[in-house]
């Protein structure tokens, strides 16, 4: 039995890009994309919450349309695998987070035109990187 898992996020950008390692791994960056959610409480005022994805890939292809194009504020439509760390903070609490290893990404928005309630534009809903199509997978044999 084939078995699969996928995430999609559309979200923004929490800070710019980093390549922790560029002479080790030149290839690995990462980011945090939040994706937030509104609603009303039982007394009728408004609550929002943030969940915040730790966003990385070691690609070729994504981390030079990353390196290019992503910086903080910006929205994003994220494709990927997820997978979940826990861990011990300094103070003894658990502590969990989320990882998604990036296998496709789209520019939503700039960090310009994000509009004052955080919503996506209808135009800029989706704008395909056409970048990503230039490149060649192919392993020459």
């Amino acid at each position: 039995m084939l078995t699969t898992v996928e995430i999609e996020l559309i979200g923004y950008v929490g800070k710019n890009p980093i390549f922790p390692k560029p002479n080790e791994y030149p290839n690995f960056v990462t980011f945090p994309v939040g994706v937030s959610r509104t609603w009303k409480d039982k007394e009728g005022r408004e609550q929002k919450e943030t969940t915040w994805f730790d966003c990385n890939t070691n690609s070729e292809n994504l981390a030079k349309v990353i390196k290019a194009y992503v910086t903080q504020g910006m929205g994003v439509l994220i494709k990927g695998y997820p997978k979940t760390k826990t861990y011990i903070d300094k103070s003894g609490n658990a502590k969990g987070s989320i990882e998604v290893n990036i296998n496709h990404i789209n520019l939503l928005t700039s960090n310009k035109e994000k509009t004052s309630n955080n919503h996506i534009s209808k135009e800029n809903y989706i704008t395909e990187i056409e970048e990503l199509s230039k490149f060649d997978d192919e392993i020459p044999f």
